[in-house]
């Protein structure tokens, strides 16, 4: 969403600063950091990748919270979306929504939040140009009414109760915060209050905050589609099947990321999947990594031959060896331009894989003549 928050601080700023309730002053470098924000919450070494850094951050905690289950776009909509003032660097920015995330006690939700959100809130009031049309702007419905200390504090209450509220009982779901729609009068239905995978709920969520409405034209993230190009409310976008073959939905695999392996499970036996498709080994030295591949996958060399793999891409990989193959090697975490060599002393067949990717297929094998 870092495309969405950099489209709104461009709007922000043709809008100055936004409306103003006389009690909350609309800035858009309001949020965090140097303004009372939240930006330094979030120990150092809590799980985020250090600036420049090539490691891979520390497991968090067993029993601490990383996140919670609220409602789509919250936090990206409201907890510190216009940090980039020129001064604040961008693990700032995530140390404040990370904060946000930890926050596990729901009586502390509208305490801390709060008044943050409603300055934020009088930006997107002026988004469309009219001040005071906003949702439960003077803790009427429609909004409207003369501007008020406190104006923008009932809308800031009920989005910093910030839990995701489903309807079990519901047969559809298709409205996207119907259940609250339904609870305030603002829209009446029996859906469930969930959305579709297709559905925008970052435009859906600004044009609310702008107007109270699910739409305002121009206003959006300029998203249009998942990155396959395949929007689709049956097979979920963002996930492929193994190795990047076209599934139904044109799928591609998953951004960095993807769900480790279980370690207690073992990866496939590195002789069965031997030239993968039952391709010629490629005779080379030189592996690259990158697309969540290693290329060639399947590679030939002679006893005592050094290979190299070169990390070519965005993501962090790693190039490590199989449980129960004949050597044993780990590159450690290779960032872009990254390289790991390693010498096969003897014949026998190798398989490696990556250990964050190895879920989504990222394997090789390297036979020693």
């Amino acid at each position: 969403m870092k495309h969405a928050s950099a489209i709104l601080t461009l709007v922000a700023l043709l809008v100055h600063a936004g409306c103003d309730d006389s009690n909350h002053k609309a800035t858009p470098g309001g949020g965090g950091g140097r303004d009372g924000g939240l930006a330094d919450a979030r120990p150092a070494g809590d799980g985020g990748l250090p600036d420049g850094g090539l490691a891979f951050p520390p497991a968090p905690a067993l029993g601490a919270q990383i996140d919670r289950m609220g409602r789509p776009a919250i936090n990206t909509a409201l907890t510190d979306p216009f940090w980039d003032d020129g001064t604040r660097t961008l693990d700032s920015h995530e140390k404040v929504q990370d904060a946000y995330n930890t926050v596990s006690d729901p009586a502390l939700f509208v305490t801390t939040f709060k008044a943050q959100f409603a300055k934020i809130l009088a930006i997107y009031d002026a988004l469309d140009g009219v001040c005071g049309n906003q949702l439960l702007y003077n803790g009427r419905l429609a909004g409207g009414g003369a501007p008020a200390a406190g104006a923008y504090d009932t809308f800031a209450g009920v989005l910093a109760d910030d839990r995701l509220t489903i309807n079990t009982a519901a047969g559809t779901c298709t409205t996207y915060l119907g259940v609250e729609a339904d609870a305030t009068g603002l829209a009446r239905n029996s859906d469930c209050g969930g959305r579709t995978p297709t559905e925008n709920v970052i435009d859906e969520t600004y044009a609310l905050l702008a107007a109270g409405q699910t739409s305002v034209p121009g206003l959006t993230n300029g998203i249009t589609s998942d990155p396959d190009g395949h929007a689709s409310d049956v097979v979920f976008p963002f996930l492929g099947p193994p190795n990047g073959v076209a599934g139904p939905d044109g799928g591609t695999p998953p951004p960095d990321g993807g769900t480790p392996p279980d370690a207690a499970t073992p990866p496939p036996d590195a002789a069965a999947r031997t030239c993968p498709g039952g391709g010629a080994p490629v005779a080379t030295i030189a592996v690259t990594v990158a697309d969540f591949h290693f290329t060639p996958p399947c590679i030939t060399v002679a006893a005592g031959a050094t290979v190299t793999w070169t990390n070519t891409g965005m993501p962090i990989h790693t190039v490590t060896s199989d449980a129960g193959a004949p050597v044993t090697f780990n590159s450690g975490a290779l960032g872009t331009g990254g390289t790991f060599s390693f010498t096969f002393p003897t014949p026998g067949v190798v398989g490696y894989h990556c250990i964050p990717h190895q879920s989504i297929g990222m394997v090789g094998t390297v036979i020693v003549q």
